[in-house]
């Protein structure tokens, strides 16, 4: 474009510094009981929506494979923006065995959203595509174990292949 690189300002992607560990859990826990009286203290948490790069079906599919004693410890926590109807068609299609298992937040703020985070046993990032990759930012600012799809800019921020995997 014949710019010169002095005029060239490069502003990376980050997560704002409400998104950090937590010196107690007491206040945390006080926001969630009263956000989400059916959360349970094991808690696999993840941040996604409607659209299906999001992929939650996929995470659906991968927890319901998880074995028997795995799917009773862990309620798996999805948050993110789902219309009722959404929800209502995406829980007609869980099997029986997990649909118990399985609680939607709906919209929480970003007090509910960090006590999720910092609270959470596993942060699990299952999307196809992602440009940055927000929520798992967030969730690792906080302090949350995370692990995420291999896919797009995701494995840029756990630069831990161990904690990747294939979204398919």
């Amino acid at each position: 474009l014949g710019l010169s690189p002095s005029k060239i300002a490069v502003i990376h992607a980050g997560v704002a510094p409400f998104f950090c560990p937590a010196a107690t859990q007491e206040e945390d826990r006080a926001i969630l009981r009263k956000l989400l009286p059916g959360l349970q203290p094991d808690f696999l948490y993840t941040v996604l929506g409607e659209d299906p790069r999001k992929n939650l079906d996929g995470l659906l599919k991968a927890f319901n494979q998880l074995p028997g004693n795995l799917r009773a410890k862990y309620q798996l926590v999805i948050g993110g923006t789902y219309r009722n109807e959404a929800i209502e068609q995406v829980m007609a299609r869980v099997p029986g065995r997990i649909r118990s298992r399985i609680l939607f937040t709906k919209y929480v703020g970003d007090s509910g959203l960090r006590a999720l985070y910092r609270n959470c046993a596993l942060f699990v990032f299952p999307s196809k595509y992602e440009g940055f990759g927000l929520p798992l930012a967030e969730a690792v600012a906080c302090g949350s174990p995370a692990v995420t799809a291999n896919a797009s800019s995701l494995p840029e921020i756990i630069d831990y292949p161990d904690a990747t995997f294939d979204p398919h």
